[in-house]
């Protein structure tokens, strides 16, 4: 579901975007030999559908509102990937918000705490049944919200630099002839 776009391919970290003055994005070590080293299980589920470290602090731009409606079996699956991975000693070096970025947070134009804007109420989260259907491909597709908008209409990454290019439009408009097969081939090929 996209974790492996910032964490890299096996969980270790990395540096996902250095933006100058603005910020330099690290997605931390997932493996257990990394942050998660000494999280329960319902600790990284927080972290997942909250945006919230162990010690109950908001995630910098982790993006959980895209996982925060995750069914609950769902997300002990993905808690239980997670817990799997090989361990890794991998550091890759810390987050930093730069000058331009902190301006641009106490304006309101920098989405930093991705957390401020999700529902914590305690709910169990049922996924819909696994099939051909628009409520479940709605389920699914929720996770793509974060980049192309909640309408998938295609919008700038909110965070990103200016020269960041912007996710395509997903709509009938915006694929044009675009056929199932060149859809599933982009989603799995890129």
């Amino acid at each position: 579901r996209g974790c492996a776009d910032c964490h890299a391919a096996n969980g270790e970290g990395r540096v996902v975007l250095d933006a100058g003055p603005v910020f330099k994005v690290v997605a931390p070590n997932i493996t257990p030999g990394g942050v998660v080293k000494s999280y329960s299980a319902d600790q990284i589920a927080a972290s997942i559908r909250h945006g919230v470290k162990a010690d109950g602090h908001a995630m910098v731009f982790m993006p959980s509102a895209e996982y925060s409606g995750m069914g609950d079996q769902d997300t002990a699956a993905l808690v239980a990937y997670i817990q799997s991975l090989p361990a890794s000693a991998n550091d890759p070096g810390a987050l930093e918000i730069r000058p331009l970025g902190r301006v641009m947070y106490a304006l309101g134009q920098f989405p930093l705490l991705p957390a401020e804007h999700i529902d914590h109420s305690p709910r169990s989260r049922v996924a819909p049944p696994i099939a051909a259907t628009a409520e479940y491909g709605a389920y699914v597709a929720h996770g793509c919200t974060g980049c192309h908008g909640a309408d998938f209409a295609g919008q700038h990454v909110p965070g990103t630099p200016p020269s960041f290019p912007n996710a395509r439009n997903l709509t009938p408009s915006g694929l044009g002839t675009w056929t199932a097969a060149d859809f599933r081939r982009a989603l799995r090929e890129g």
